[in-house]
């Protein structure tokens, strides 16, 4: 793959650095919907929403889930700012599911809730909703493990 044909990528989230360099493209959840940047892509900057992130490098297409955070692509150099992230191989599923399944019921049953309160549980939710949704697209092995083991 020719510098031509790849675009600098930073990935970062509060852990650190997941990656730092060169890919062809990244199609990622934005607010106002899914996008692919590619290189020499126009300047953007965007919010991103919970959902899936697939960096594709050498021919090779890498899953990961987003939890949230901002985009900003300049100079043939794509940036990313992400609250959480998690690579969907190592999505437990069953505890993604369990986790949305919780924080539902804890919306239900709040009869007094203010609005940061309210969007912080929906924000989690989603992001466990995707959470669980990632990694039985990417890991359909480890769900069927998974389930194996529990009727044991």
């Amino acid at each position: 793959m020719t510098q031509a044909e790849t675009l600098k990528f930073v990935f970062i989230t509060p852990t650190g650095i997941l990656y730092d360099k060169p890919i062809s493209e990244v199609t990622v959840s934005t607010e106002a919907g899914p996008i692919t940047i590619l290189p020499h892509h126009d300047t953007l900057v965007s919010v991103l929403k919970a959902g899936e992130l697939l960096i594709h490098e050498e021919g090779n297409v890498s899953a990961l889930v987003v939890g949230g955070g901002i985009l900003e692509m300049g100079d043939n150099k794509l940036v990313i700012l992400a609250e959480e992230a998690e690579h969907a191989a190592e999505i437990d599923v069953k505890s993604a599911q369990e986790a949305a399944a919780a924080l539902a019921k804890q919306l239900e049953e709040e009869v007094e809730i203010d609005v940061t309160t309210y969007e912080t549980l929906v924000k989690m939710m989603n992001y466990h909703k995707m959470r669980a949704h990632v990694g039985k697209k990417w890991n359909p092995l480890a769900v069927k493990e998974q389930d194996e083991s529990a009727q044991e």
